[in-house]
């Protein structure tokens, strides 16, 4: 990956989806693009998924950090860790974050968001919602040694729009288009040093008083 932002834009129908052992997954996207989820090769993962059994036992995933955000539905998750068990109670837009070689189980139905770390990355999972400014800054201090970062935005509205611009490096340029629900955009760029050349700028067709319209992820990765 070059010293430029890279943007890509996820149509809902390119967005594959597979059986788990407790119901649909849809994979967002994944890092390196050639990586295989069930060769558990990758480096970082989204997806979205259904629980439809009313208790689940999550597929066991050593190496790897999840961060899990509830998008409809509640749940309750229990896991076995080295130093004991602890139980939380998600409810819609509420995350919990385990580590996947955990015996993980849960009760209850949702439609939830996930994000799978390897322990090489670090990442985060935020909503979007009517209080969420219009011009997000992304790529604000990502590290202090080369890597790449990821910024994630995964549409959960009937749609929303967007522009980015970039400034920086004499290069500038400006893109604008429109995510559809169940579609995403993700901007990547590889960093020398932590610098910030680029502002995005999400507009949505909802009024801002109709609630939670998308899931930011931010993800930083090996270089």
């Amino acid at each position: 990956m070059d010293m430029k932002t890279n943007i890509t834009q996820i149509n809902p129908e390119d967005v594959s989806a597979s059986k788990w052992a407790g119901g649909v997954t849809r994979q967002i996207a994944i890092w390196p693009p050639d990586a295989r989820y069930a060769k558990r090769d990758f480096e970082w993962r989204l997806s979205s998924a259904t629980v439809d059994l009313e208790e689940s036992t999550f597929t066991s995933l050593p190496g790897f950090h999840r961060i899990l955000l509830i998008l409809d539905g509640a749940v309750g998750v229990t896991h076995k860790t080295p130093l004991g068990e602890r139980h939380k109670d998600l409810k819609a837009f509420d995350q919990d974050s385990f580590e996947g070689s955990w015996e993980t189980t849960s009760v209850g139905r949702c439609v939830d968001f996930n994000l799978m770390l390897s322990e090489r990355c670090y990442g985060s999972v935020s909503v979007l919602n009517g209080e969420t400014d219009k011009r997000i800054d992304v790529f604000r201090s990502p590290s202090k040694t080369k890597c790449v970062v990821t910024e994630a935005f995964y549409c959960l509205a009937d749609s929303f729009s967007y522009c980015v611009k970039e400034k920086g490096f004499k290069i500038e340029f400006g893109r604008s288009a429109t995510i559809h629900k169940g579609g995403a955009l993700l901007l990547q760029r590889a960093f020398s040093e932590s610098e910030l050349y680029l502002e995005v700028e999400l507009n949505i067709d909802a009024s801002p008083n109709r609630g939670e319209w998308g899931v930011r992820a931010t993800v930083v990765s090996p270089f």
